[in-house]
């Protein structure tokens, strides 16, 4: 089951129908683990990487892409403190959905993904095998 740190809510509704309730606070979960208010509106910590409005708090610079991205291991510790296991590359994987749906992109991110044929393959030229290829 998942567990979730201080309450910091949203309220927006996303293109997919996913609503971010920002008045109660959760009272339960739905079917996905997801917990739920007193409507039955999916509310989702602010931190959580896959909230609409999530900001980095560590973000690194990557020169491949010209550009900062969320920390792995930000993304690591959050999922870890909620109980979610999830490999390092579909962490990585995960970032590059991320960024692919923020209003704006590098150029040479652009570039990449014109050339590349998955999300895999631009994590790995992104990331490195081993995560060492950026700059603090």
């Amino acid at each position: 089951m998942f567990k979730y740190g201080p309450l910091i809510w949203a309220s927006i509704e996303d293109d997919s129908g996913n609503y971010y309730y920002s008045g109660i606070p959760p009272v339960g979960y739905d079917k996905q683990g997801i917990p739920i208010d007193e409507q039955g509106l999916q509310c989702l910590d602010l931190r959580c990487p896959v909230h609409p409005n999530y900001q980095p708090v560590d973000a690194s610079y990557y020169p491949a892409i010209k550009d900062f991205l969320p920390s792995v291991e930000e993304w690591e510790s959050w999922f870890e403190q909620n109980f979610i296991t999830i490999d390092t590359p579909r962490i990585q994987r995960e970032i590059i959905r991320w960024y692919l749906k923020q209003r704006t992109v590098s150029q040479e991110f652009e570039h990449l993904a014109r050339n590349s044929s998955s999300i895999a393959e631009i994590a790995q030229f992104i990331f490195g095998k081993n995560s060492s290829d950026r700059v603090e």
